[in-house]
């Protein structure tokens, strides 16, 4: 209430009796003239789906949030910063047609980037990659509605000017610690990175780590476990190099896919009577 609620604000509609009666106390105290806009949300659908509020509530775990117009902006935070790129969707304009669509996009991308960072409380160093503009003109324009779109915001920000390569730096005061801290988990899998090595890479590791143990001592066989996609890539594409090892070693490849590992590969190294061991001859404790 204190923070977003301004003259402009039509009601403020909430779903929960207790809730309800702490915020009219504090608009009492603090804002009496506004009591009647708070209100209890009525009715037997839920307050998001009634008032039209949970498409945009999903937003705000989308990296790409999209425009009216076609464009999109797309966030990414890593941990020195976060970047909000500005995209114009699909046009073939060029020269001053291509300006204005430009303009008129990044000033379109302002409100729902000073949005976006608000509503999941976006700080330390964030840059904004508008679409480039030739004009100083245009890019003074984008530079103050940037401005005066996060003055009403609590947190305190300071904002640059778009530099030669594009780019408009500001840093805002962390409030808290982030949308992203509270409602998403680090993936076991990528470990947060997004990404992960595909089915050939890791195939291509164990193989060398093969090479690399199968002639020391103390263990018959190696059981592979792997996710299923780098098993399935070790029997059909490296199925001559693995018949190589076995040949030359006289040792034992198992190969087993384990849908639910977790780790790029585990490999076990297995005496006759099946005990595990370490490469070398001492047994695994």
């Amino acid at each position: 209430m204190r923070d977003l609620f301004t003259g402009a604000t039509d009601s403020v509609i909430v779903d929960d009796e207790e809730v309800f009666g702490r915020m009219i106390e504090f608009t009492k105290k603090l804002m009496p003239e506004h009591v009647d806009r708070v209100k209890r949300h009525e009715g037997k659908r839920p307050i998001f789906q009634s008032h039209g509020v949970e498409q945009d509530f999903e937003k705000i775990f989308s990296r790409r949030v999209e425009l009216p117009s076609g464009g999109s902006i797309v966030i990414d935070q890593t941990e020195a910063l976060v970047a909000i790129d500005v995209n114009s969707g699909r046009t073939r304009a060029a020269g001053a047609e291509f300006e204005d669509i430009a303009l008129k996009t990044n000033l379109e991308a302002a409100p729902e980037i000073a949005r976006q960072i608000r509503l999941r409380d976006l700080g330390g160093i964030i840059v904004l990659d508008y679409i480039d503009m030739m004009r100083s003109s245009s890019r003074r324009a984008v530079e103050k509605a940037t401005r005066d779109l996060l003055k009403s915001d609590r947190a305190r920000s300071k904002i640059g000017r778009i530099s030669q390569f594009g780019l408009l730096e500001l840093t805002r005061q962390r409030l808290g610690p982030g949308l992203s801290k509270l409602v998403f988990d680090t993936c076991i899998h990528c470990r947060g990175t997004g990404r992960k090595r595909n089915a050939s890479s890791r195939a291509q590791s164990i193989l060398r780590r093969l090479g690399a143990s199968l002639g020391l001592k103390g263990f018959t066989s190696v059981e592979v476990r792997s996710q299923p996609e780098v098993i399935e890539y070790l029997e059909k594409e490296l199925s001559s190099e693995l018949a190589a090892l076995e040949e030359s070693t006289g040792r034992k490849l198992i190969l087993k896919a384990v849908p639910e590992q977790i780790e790029d590969s585990v490999l076990h190294y297995l005496r006759a009577d099946g005990r595990e061991v370490r490469p070398g001859g001492r047994r695994k404790r």
